[in-house]
């Protein structure tokens, strides 16, 4: 994309700069065409209309393009942020685009003005997504130049930009060359294809909506994926149809190959990606190295690390993933005994997740709290796959065991914050603690009946189904007391 330069340093904006210079400030010209990301022309209006400044819509934009019709000579911008900005333990960066240079500014300051000495027909200001970041509202751009305008009347030009222009825009913030641009759209066109095949039929109207007229209209990568996988969660998709959405639809779904037990696709073993600060691939030469190094780490990130050495087949690390069952850290502990069960060390797998929900339960009856959030109920979800009639008997123990921590009065199907004024703020605690677990449970053996009604002859399905009457008696009661007062 040209030129990096960064910049670090603010000045105060001034109009003069001496008696005969006069400063154009070309966000506020009618000679200037202004259009933003998300913006159509009325919001846009109220964006950048001096008389309420560049208050931010509800979704806020991450780029403005400024179209100035004749070559100008930029001196500085001014960036102006309202005051509940964070930028204490925050950042703020912003990059200033022309045809040939990227200028990287930091923002550090409420008003902070940034010099440029470049000339150019038009500019991005585009607002980077950068980590930690807090609230943050731009309310007012300035432009200034030297260079007379066109015109002088203090008006100014909005402009509604079509998908094409508003992709093309973000093609450039990127710096893509005509090579990647043609490889984007191959990608966009195997979403598109996805969609129409596996995802619309599954959608209301107003997710469609969604889908086609933000996701590929934007060409919003991000929320593409999330929306996607929001479905894969629930098995509607195929393990083949998994695998499209990776090699195809370049959305990264390792996760749910390490959860269903797939082997990587190739694509997937020569695709490279980030784990952490580390930009790797499964045939590169340090990977490995990588991985293990967290993996024997032992804390939160050792469990990110175990679906990778898994789809790596790195069957050697086996002794590390199994110490891991027994670790301090409840995420990593789940994590491997789903490395176990991925390969093929069931029974390692089992006893350690009976282990996991049995220290749960002691600690819920000794201590009256939870201290492994809703874990020991993902493990025994998963174990129960494989071995129903074990796991049945602890699912339903360890359920019973979290619904003992509510008051008595509180019924099935409540929030699990329980607000009552006279309850003591260490019960709050104690109910929030496990997560709503006990509910987790609950859907999950609804829909295990569903799909398994044989299992209505298991002792315990036949106690589960007394807590799941009462659940639904609970919700039509509440459904009949929002018709009355709807009524009234």
């Amino acid at each position: 994309m040209g030129i990096v330069l960064t910049i670090f340093f603010q000045l105060m904006a001034i109009a003069v700069f001496g008696q005969d210079q006069v400063v154009y400030d070309y966000a506020d010209l009618n000679y200037t065409t202004v259009s933003a990301e998300y913006l159509e022309e009325d919001q846009l209006l109220k964006e950048t209309d001096k008389k309420s400044s560049w208050q931010q819509s509800l979704r806020g934009s991450s780029w403005y393009y400024f179209e100035f019709g004749q070559d100008i000579l930029i001196d500085k911008i001014e960036l102006v942020f309202s005051d509940n900005t964070c930028l204490t333990n925050c950042r703020i960066e912003y990059q200033f685009i022309t045809n040939d240079t990227v200028i990287e500014a930091t923002v550090n300051q409420l008003a902070s003005t940034y010099k440029l000495g470049i000339t150019t027909t038009d500019l991005i200001i585009h607002r980077k997504e950068v980590y930690p970041q807090g609230p943050k509202r731009l309310v007012d751009i300035a432009i200034l130049s030297e260079t007379k305008p066109l015109a002088s009347q203090r008006l100014l030009s909005k402009k509604a930009l079509t998908r094409r222009e508003r992709v093309d825009i973000q093609y450039r913030i990127e710096g893509l060359t005509a090579y990647d641009i043609r490889q984007r759209k191959k990608v966009w066109q195997a979403r598109r294809r996805f969609y129409r095949r596996h995802v619309k039929k599954r959608l209301a109207d107003y997710e469609r909506e969604e889908f086609e007229s933000e996701i590929f209209f934007y060409e919003d990568e991000e929320d593409f994926c999330y929306e996607v996988e929001s479905y894969v969660h629930v098995d509607h998709f195929s393990n083949r149809t998994i695998a499209t959405l990776f090699d195809d639809c370049h959305c990264d779904v390792r996760e749910i190959f390490f959860e269903r037990r797939m082997s990587p696709t190739k694509k997937m073993t020569n695709r490279d990606f980030y784990f952490l600060d580390h930009k790797i691939s499964y045939d590169s030469d340090t990977a490995e190295q990588v991985l293990v190094n967290y993996l024997e780490g032992g804390d939160a990130w050792a469990g990110h690390a175990i679906p990778h050495i898994c789809l790596m087949n790195s069957r050697q690390h086996i002794p590390i993933i199994k110490s891991l069952t027994n670790g301090k850290n409840t995420f990593t502990r789940f994590c491997a005994i789903e490395g176990l069960l991925y390969f093929g060390e069931d029974e390692s797998a089992l006893k350690a997740g009976i282990e996991f929900c049995e220290e749960e339960i002691h600690d819920i009856k000794t201590l009256g709290r939870s201290n492994s959030s809703y874990y020991p109920t993902k493990t025994l979800i998963v174990l129960h796959q494989a071995y129903p009639e074990v796991i049945l008997p602890l699912l339903l123990e360890l359920y019973e065991s979290y619904r003992s921590l509510y008051p008595p009065e509180m019924k099935i199907g409540e929030s699990w914050i329980y607000l009552d004024p006279k309850t003591d703020l260490k019960i709050i605690r104690v109910i929030e603690s496990f997560q709503g677990a006990d509910e987790k449970i609950l859907r999950y053996i609804e829909s295990y009946i569903n799909d398994h009604p044989k299992a209505s002859s298991y002792r315990e399905i036949e106690k589960f189904k007394r807590y799941i009457d009462k659940k639904e008696a609970y919700e039509e009661d509440q459904e009949r007391l929002n018709r009355q007062l709807l009524s009234n």
